[in-house]
């Protein structure tokens, strides 16, 4: 018999069947890790991805669990996020996704057999979640550049992670290829409104660092603020300039950036914006107002953040 964790005595696995790194790895392989890491008081679901709402609606409804451990990409952690906060539950994440974007922010390694290690011994805390237009996020929302590429990347075929990171890659060449600008209004907190002509607008959950390595995600998620993102520019030059000094952490040297912090935040642009909410696209009626929520979520975190 496997020990379970004290912390894990009341817990579910969700994993999504359809995610990159359950489809290169292969669900038995997954699975005998999560028995070995978890121990044997822990369901384990694998379910496909028409299922996996269900399934994680169905176990954050369950009285008999306390936390749920979601299995995916942002896609199917953003989800269970939301159930989380309704049920007043504790969220887990597995990344098996391509970005992993909230699961990096918690600590979690990238790793599937590190990231099992990693929950059997994370702790819950406290973290902070975004809101944008009554919704909820819980890494970022984008519009402009970030969104058209996810609209192109979601056109193309992929059976893995490696081939899906390959379409995003061509999806982003095509998206800055046919990037515009256009003017928006931005208003932080009681400041006035300000305009600024941006071809690429970002708003995270908690301001991103000036440092070397920690793009496109922060560190912990307990700050209490948002960080708004505006780039001016366009064409392949210009955006090849900036993703050159966000992956050598100088970011904010760029001229052609915009960056503030505030704990809300209005964006007009006076028509109907396309979004990634968290990389699910929507679209969005401005204005469009974000606020942070505090501390509102309760999820395992990686303490020492070494595996970040």
């Amino acid at each position: 018999m496997i020990s379970t964790p004290e912390h894990l005595a009341r817990a579910c696995l969700i994993l999504n069947a359809g995610a990159g790194q359950v489809l290169s790895t292969g669900q038995e392989a997954v699975e005998r890790m999560a028995r070995a890491a978890l121990g044997d008081m822990v369901e384990i679901v694998i379910a496909p991805p028409e299922s996996v709402q269900d399934r994680l609606e169905r176990s954050f409804a369950d009285d008999r669990i306390d936390t749920v451990i979601a299995g995916g990409g942002d896609g199917t952690v953003s989800s269970a996020g939301k159930l989380a906060l309704k049920r007043d539950k504790t969220l887990s994440v597995l990344p098996l996704g391509t970005m992993n974007l909230f699961a990096r922010a918690l600590g979690m390694p990238q790793g599937i057999a590190e990231a099992f290690d990693a929950i059997r011994g994370a702790r819950p805390a406290w973290v902070d979640v975004g809101e944008v237009n009554g919704e909820l996020f819980f890494n970022h929302t984008s519009v402009g550049l970030h969104a058209r590429m996810i609209r192109l990347r979601e056109r193309m075929p992929y059976t893995g992670r490696l081939t899906k990171i390959l379409g995003s890659l061509l999806a982003l060449r095509r998206a800055v290829a046919g990037a515009s600008s256009r003017q928006i209004s931005i208003r932080a907190g009681n400041d006035r409104p300000r305009r600024f002509r941006s071809a690429a607008t970002v708003v995270t959950v908690n301001p991103v660092p000036d440092l070397a390595a920690q793009l496109p995600f922060r560190p912990g998620q307990d700050h209490g603020r948002l960080g708004l993102y505006m780039y001016a520019r366009e064409g392949v030059t210009d955006m090849a300039v900036l993703l050159a000094e966000l992956a050598a952490g100088n970011w904010s040297q760029n001229q052609n950036l915009e960056h503030l912090e505030a704990t809300r935040i209005q964006l007009d642009s006076g028509r109907q914006m396309h979004a990634s909410v968290d990389g699910e696209l929507r679209l969005l009626r401005p204005p469009i107002r974000f606020s942070i929520r505090s501390k509102a979520l309760c999820a395992l975190v990686v303490l020492d953040g070494s595996d970040a």
